[in-house]
Protein backbone atom coordinates (compact mmCIF):
# COMPACT_ATOMS: atom_id res chain seq x y z
CA UNK A 1 0.00 0.00 0.00
CA UNK A 2 2.90 2.38 0.58
CA UNK A 3 3.15 5.54 2.59
CA UNK A 4 0.28 7.85 3.26
CA UNK A 5 0.94 11.58 3.48
CA UNK A 6 -0.80 14.20 5.58
CA UNK A 7 -1.55 16.34 2.54
CA UNK A 8 -4.01 13.63 1.52
CA UNK A 9 -6.24 14.02 4.59
CA UNK A 10 -8.88 16.76 4.60
CA UNK A 11 -11.49 17.84 7.14
CA UNK A 12 -14.98 18.37 5.71
CA UNK A 13 -18.00 19.90 7.47
CA UNK A 14 -21.67 19.17 6.86
CA UNK A 15 -24.00 22.02 6.02
CA UNK A 16 -27.56 21.23 5.04
CA UNK A 17 -26.80 17.62 4.08
CA UNK A 18 -23.79 18.44 1.87
CA UNK A 19 -20.16 18.21 2.98
CA UNK A 20 -17.67 20.98 2.19
CA UNK A 21 -13.89 21.10 2.70
CA UNK A 22 -12.58 23.88 4.92
CA UNK A 23 -10.38 25.98 2.65
CA UNK A 24 -6.79 26.75 3.65
CA UNK A 25 -6.17 23.62 5.76
CA UNK A 26 -2.60 22.97 6.88
CA UNK A 27 -2.14 20.50 9.75
CA UNK A 28 -4.77 17.94 10.73
CA UNK A 29 -4.57 15.57 13.68
CA UNK A 30 -6.99 13.20 15.38
CA UNK A 31 -6.11 11.90 18.82
CA UNK A 32 -7.90 9.07 20.55
CA UNK A 33 -7.82 8.16 24.22
CA UNK A 34 -9.72 6.33 26.92
CA UNK A 35 -10.80 7.46 30.34
CA UNK A 36 -9.52 5.34 33.22
CA UNK A 37 -11.63 3.36 35.64
CA UNK A 38 -10.38 2.81 39.20
CA UNK A 39 -10.13 -0.95 39.81
CA UNK A 40 -8.50 -0.65 43.25
CA UNK A 41 -9.84 -2.55 46.22
CA UNK A 42 -8.65 -3.81 49.58
CA UNK A 43 -6.49 -6.47 47.92
CA UNK A 44 -4.28 -4.08 45.88
CA UNK A 45 -2.15 -3.13 48.89
CA UNK A 46 -2.76 0.60 48.62
CA UNK A 47 -1.87 0.66 44.93
CA UNK A 48 -4.21 2.30 42.49
CA UNK A 49 -5.04 -0.09 39.66
CA UNK A 50 -6.76 1.14 36.54
CA UNK A 51 -8.64 -0.23 33.59
CA UNK A 52 -9.80 1.22 30.29
CA UNK A 53 -12.97 3.30 30.30
CA UNK A 54 -14.91 5.10 27.59
CA UNK A 55 -13.20 6.19 24.38
CA UNK A 56 -12.95 9.75 23.12
CA UNK A 57 -11.43 11.49 20.14
CA UNK A 58 -10.45 15.06 19.35
CA UNK A 59 -9.63 16.62 16.01
CA UNK A 60 -7.36 19.64 15.65
CA UNK A 61 -6.85 21.43 12.34
CA UNK A 62 -4.84 24.54 11.50
CA UNK A 63 -6.44 26.77 8.88
CA UNK A 64 -5.32 29.88 7.02
CA UNK A 65 -8.79 30.97 5.89
CA UNK A 66 -9.28 31.51 2.19
CA UNK A 67 -12.29 33.84 2.05
CA UNK A 68 -15.03 33.62 1.05
CA UNK A 69 -15.61 30.19 2.61
CA UNK A 70 -19.27 30.44 3.62
CA UNK A 71 -19.81 26.67 3.84
CA UNK A 72 -16.42 25.87 5.38
CA UNK A 73 -14.48 28.05 7.81
CA UNK A 74 -17.19 30.70 8.19
CA UNK A 75 -19.70 27.93 9.02
CA UNK A 76 -17.28 26.53 11.63
CA UNK A 77 -17.11 30.01 13.20
CA UNK A 78 -20.91 30.04 13.42
CA UNK A 79 -20.91 26.58 15.01
CA UNK A 80 -18.43 27.80 17.63
CA UNK A 81 -20.68 30.78 18.41
CA UNK A 82 -23.84 28.67 18.69
CA UNK A 83 -22.35 25.66 20.50
CA UNK A 84 -24.42 23.38 18.25
CA UNK A 85 -22.92 20.06 17.12
CA UNK A 86 -22.41 19.24 13.44
CA UNK A 87 -21.19 16.28 11.40
CA UNK A 88 -17.56 16.39 10.30
CA UNK A 89 -15.64 13.97 8.10
CA UNK A 90 -11.98 13.22 7.51
CA UNK A 91 -11.54 12.15 3.90
CA UNK A 92 -8.58 10.75 2.05
CA UNK A 93 -7.01 11.70 -1.24
CA UNK A 94 -9.37 12.00 -4.14
CA UNK A 95 -11.98 13.78 -2.05
CA UNK A 96 -11.31 17.28 -3.35
CA UNK A 97 -14.13 19.20 -4.93
CA UNK A 98 -16.97 21.22 -3.54
CA UNK A 99 -20.50 20.16 -2.70
CA UNK A 100 -20.05 16.38 -2.53
CA UNK A 101 -23.17 14.63 -1.29
CA UNK A 102 -22.99 12.77 2.03
CA UNK A 103 -24.09 9.66 0.14
CA UNK A 104 -20.81 9.66 -1.82
CA UNK A 105 -18.58 8.88 1.15
CA UNK A 106 -16.37 6.07 -0.20
CA UNK A 107 -13.14 7.81 0.85
CA UNK A 108 -14.46 8.80 4.29
CA UNK A 109 -12.17 7.60 7.09
CA UNK A 110 -13.98 9.28 10.00
CA UNK A 111 -17.45 10.70 10.44
CA UNK A 112 -18.77 11.97 13.72
CA UNK A 113 -20.91 14.70 15.22
CA UNK A 114 -18.61 17.22 16.90
CA UNK A 115 -18.74 20.41 18.91
CA UNK A 116 -16.28 23.19 18.05
CA UNK A 117 -14.47 23.43 21.41
CA UNK A 118 -11.72 25.89 20.56
CA UNK A 119 -11.12 28.49 17.87
CA UNK A 120 -7.69 30.08 18.46
CA UNK A 121 -6.35 32.93 16.31
CA UNK A 122 -2.66 33.31 15.48
CA UNK A 123 -1.78 36.69 14.01
CA UNK A 124 1.94 37.16 13.28
CA UNK A 125 3.53 40.16 11.62
CA UNK A 126 4.16 39.53 7.95
CA UNK A 127 2.08 36.34 7.84
CA UNK A 128 -1.57 35.66 7.07
CA UNK A 129 -3.86 35.06 10.05
CA UNK A 130 -4.38 31.42 10.94
CA UNK A 131 -6.71 29.58 13.26
CA UNK A 132 -6.43 26.37 15.23
CA UNK A 133 -9.77 24.59 15.47
CA UNK A 134 -10.38 21.85 18.06
CA UNK A 135 -13.38 19.54 17.73
CA UNK A 136 -14.74 17.30 20.51
CA UNK A 137 -17.11 14.39 20.05
CA UNK A 138 -20.84 15.04 20.47
CA UNK A 139 -21.81 11.42 19.67
CA UNK A 140 -20.25 8.10 18.78
CA UNK A 141 -18.62 8.00 15.33
CA UNK A 142 -20.71 6.68 12.43
CA UNK A 143 -17.61 5.83 10.35
CA UNK A 144 -14.26 4.90 11.91
CA UNK A 145 -11.56 3.55 9.60
CA UNK A 146 -8.00 3.80 10.87
CA UNK A 147 -6.27 3.50 7.49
Amino acid sequence: MGKRYGKDDWLWVNRGGTYYPIKGQKDLSRSQSRATVDLSDKTTGGWNTEGPGNKTSQITVTVTPNYPDTNGFEWVEQLWESGEPELFQIRGKGALGNGVSAALGGDVQWECSHHVLNLALTSAEGAPRSFSITLGMAAAPTINRSN
